[in-house]
């Protein structure tokens, strides 16, 4: 038996977004002998034929409109593994796919192929989350204070100062999914908040070193700020793994201090796979 929930043949859906290549890719599935289950017209259509558990592989057009990284783990959370069809020589769009935790990608004619190696592999974790970039040269601090405990964020922003004030590139992150402190501790009246900035294209796979630019404050000479949550109900929007991409890139520029929530408590009405809201904070204890 191939794949956890499928029969002596591989069980596929094609989400092809109308790719003109899709043709081809059904007839070599079937040359193969593999189980087309579905052809998806859309995303939202592949996901919901996910719920089935009977598909073991998702073959997706590498530029399918709306895929990004919560699809992917949502996906994997149904025991799904994707393989993306894309020109291997788009180095851009290999990049946003790898980005997006999808690392199996292939050309509409080795399909099949690929969908057989894919197999032959080890399963994935459920719900993978990016790792740190090697070669980072900042160090990463984080300031944390039990409930109640005063100055968390006063320590997290006078640490970023003197960094900065010694001459070394610093981002100060506020990471507290309780609620930022650190824009309005540092007068900062922007309303657009840079967390759920960067969360925003983490989840689109389109965090890089220019668009990062774009969710940074400057407040003072060295020292970049990335605010926190408006409000405390907004934590939901920051998935498992942003924070850890955004420092790890932060880290490639600069010394990178946190400002990170006071609850490590595991959230209790959270199921497997699921977040909870100090998911964050207990990933940088």
């Amino acid at each position: 038996m191939v794949g956890a929930h499928a029969g002596p043949r591989p069980c596929v859906l094609l989400a092809a977004g109308r790719a003109e290549w899709e043709p081809e890719v059904l007839g070599g599935l079937a040359a193969a002998g593999m189980v087309v289950l579905r052809r998806c017209v859309d995303l939202a259509d592949l996901l919901a034929a996910t719920s089935s558990g009977r598909a073991d592989v998702a073959v997706v057009a590498g530029g399918l409109p709306g895929l990004d990284a919560d699809a992917v783990r949502r996906l994997r959370q149904d025991d799904v593994r994707i393989l993306a069809v894309a020109t291997t020589g788009d180095s851009a769009q290999l990049e946003r796919l790898a980005r997006l935790g999808i690392s199996a990608v292939t050309e509409p004619a080795h399909v099949a192929d690929a969908v057989e190696s894919l197999l032959a592999t080890a399963a994935p974790a459920a719900a993978p989350e990016p790792t740190a970039m090697p070669g980072s040269r900042g160090r990463v601090v984080t300031v944390w204070g039990a409930t109640g405990a005063p100055g968390r964020t006063t320590v997290a922003v006078g640490l970023a100062a003197e960094h900065a004030a010694a001459g070394r590139a610093t981002v100060l992150v506020d990471a507290d999914p309780y609620g930022g402190a650190v824009a309005q501790h540092l007068g900062v009246l922007d309303e657009v908040s840079g967390l759920l900035a960067c969360a925003r294209l983490v989840n689109e796979g389109a965090l890089v070193v220019s668009s990062f630019a774009h969710c940074r404050r400057r407040v003072a000479e060295c020292l970049d700020v990335v605010t926190g949550l408006p409000r405390p109900d907004r934590w939901i929007e920051v998935r498992p793994g942003v924070v850890d991409e955004v420092l790890a890139l932060a880290a490639e520029q600069a010394d990178v201090v946190v400002d990170c929530g006071f609850s490590v408590e595991t959230d209790g009405l959270a199921g497997p796979g699921a977040m909870g809201r100090n998911t964050t904070t207990l990933g940088l204890s």
